[in-house]
């Protein structure tokens, strides 16, 4: 196994661990408090400090790691650690500035997040932000931290964060809801970011990079030229969240229990997304590099590769989620105060979130294609159209699929989001959607529909009474079904998949 492939089956572990942890935090919140006002505040403020995370970091790897890169390439490394120290300041201040004014500001942006909560619901949101605010300078801290790291191609403590921040978050909502009640639950978010930081710290200081603030700004070209693209991105980026916002704003609308159902259902959705995503993590510097050494063929043959993992690993979850969400929902969730309406509001969510699961997948690893050929311009102007698509068609589908209209407007405006960054994306780096691509995509659609098929059929002729037996008994088949069509009809990447785990037992057993 290379080493590239060592790296991306490291970050996919801890990914998947982080996730998994995510998960136990989430069921904590949903038999604790299921969709009641206090989960739907906590859900509601969270995702402040949680869009941040989201942001952030991907602001900070767009603009340090390919301005690292080349600096590497070209031996100054006293130039990098002197950048270093610039951006370690710069990043204290912006950090700890939004902090302050977030929390000066709290009662203003709770109003405008949840406008359509009860005096008592805008309240509990309010103390809930209050506690996170502080998160957001440790958000800081472990985005600048992360892409240093990530720079010289160390990804292990900066995936390792994730599952440090999921686990201690965890372990202080035992300790202090309790105690403190929902306000537990933001105390020990901002807790969990602290900690997630600090472990990075030694890594860090490992490679013996300067903590002194830094203040000589101006007339640096580095910075210069980072600053040019520093808005461009910050804004696509905001114009892609913006639709989080909008959805607490559409969705306070429609009862408070929406906004725990969406929270809760996006939370399922985002696993098999972020793993995957996460796993994507180290195509961005090596991008970076192709983008340096002007081989723009290997650039579009990895962009290939990366789409074709994408449709098989995630399209066949899209149609799990409509089949086995049900059982899954009720499997993970329903428990305690967290019922069976509870899980149908999950459920009619989770299927229209489904349905975009491989166009959010391409669209994050179109734009840091973008970003390593460092066109910031063209995921901004993509980034506004996606979100007047989606507060067109989430007033339009509303009325028609209440909250379930939110999360198909979210998937549909993805859709043709990744349409637009793909035609943009051939112009500028030629062909790259090669006839591979098409054969998987034939291929995984056949295999979707037998696997489809098969699920029906065994959910007819074998009902079951317990959920989790349901869940893993049918969707144990599918997988089954959908690895044997795709082995039949060739598919090379599972092929390539199954070689590599053959040969790694064969090995095992001599």
């Amino acid at each position: 196994m290379s080493r590239f492939q060592q790296i991306v089956a490291m970050v996919f572990v801890l990914s998947l661990l982080g996730r998994v942890l995510g998960f136990v935090r989430n069921l904590f919140v949903s038999s604790t408090y299921g969709t009641s006002i206090e989960a739907s505040a906590y859900y509601a403020a969270v995702v402040i400090p949680m869009t941040l995370w989201i942001i952030f970091p991907t602001v900070v790897n767009s603009l340090y790691i390919p301005t690292m890169k080349g600096l590497m390439t070209a031996g100054e490394e006293q130039r990098g650690h002197d950048l270093y120290s610039k951006l370690f300041t710069l990043t204290i201040l912006i950090g700890g500035g939004v902090s302050l004014f977030g929390w000066l500001l709290n009662g203003p942006v709770t109003n405008l997040l949840v406008p359509g909560f009860s005096a008592a619901g805008q309240q509990l949101v309010a103390t809930q932000l209050g506690w996170m605010w502080p998160s957001v300078l440790f958000i800081a801290l472990l985005s600048l931290w992360s892409s240093l790291l990530n720079a010289r191609d160390r990804f292990f403590a900066s995936s390792l964060s994730t599952v440090v921040n999921a686990a201690v978050t965890i372990l202080c909502f035992y300790l202090l809801v309790p105690m403190l009640g929902s306000t537990g639950l933001a105390i020990a978010t901002t807790i969990g970011f602290a900690l997630a930081a600090a472990t990075l710290l030694p890594s860090v200081l490992s490679m013996g990079m300067p903590f002194r603030l830094n203040f000589r700004w101006r007339g640096d070209p580095l910075l210069h030229s980072m600053g040019e693209r520093f808005i461009p991105i910050l804004f696509a980026l905001i114009l892609g969240q913006i639709t989080v916002f909008f959805e607490k704003m559409i969705g306070s609308g429609l009862g408070e229990a929406k906004i725990s159902a969406l929270a809760y259902a996006m939370t399922i959705v985002q696993l098999p997304m972020m793993v995957v995503g996460a796993a994507t993590v180290p195509l961005f510097p090596l991008l970076s590099e192709y983008v340096k050494q002007q081989n723009l063929q290997e650039m579009n043959r990895v962009l290939t590769l990366g789409l074709r993992y994408l449709l098989v690993l995630l399209v066949p979850i899209s149609v799990g989620f409509f089949l086995l969400g049900k059982p899954l929902i009720e499997m993970l969730y329903q428990n305690n105060n967290f019922g069976p309406e509870d899980t149908a509001l999950t459920y009619w969510a989770l299927i229209f979130y489904g349905i975009g699961l491989f166009a959010i997948a391409a669209r994050d690893l179109f734009t840091r294609a973008f970003y390593a050929l460092e066109n910031t311009r063209t995921p901004v102007i993509f980034a506004a159209v996606n979100v007047a698509l989606f507060i067109s068609l989430g007033l339009l589908l509303v009325p028609w699929l209440d909250h379930g209209g939110i999360a198909l407007a979210m998937s549909l405006s993805a859709f043709l989001n990744i349409a637009l960054l793909a035609v943009a994306l051939r112009r500028r780096v030629g062909p790259f959607l090669s006839s591979d691509l098409f054969k998987t995509a034939g291929k995984t659609t056949m295999a979707v529909l037998v696997m489809t098929a098969a699920v029906m059929l065994l959910k007819y002729l074998v009902p079951l009474p317990y959920a989790w037996l349901r869940f893993f008994l049918y969707t144990g088949s599918g997988a089954l079904v959908y690895a044997c069509i795709l082995y039949l009809v060739k598919e090379p990447l599972l092929a390539e998949i199954l070689g590599k785990v053959w040969k790694k037992a064969a090995r095992r057993g001599q």
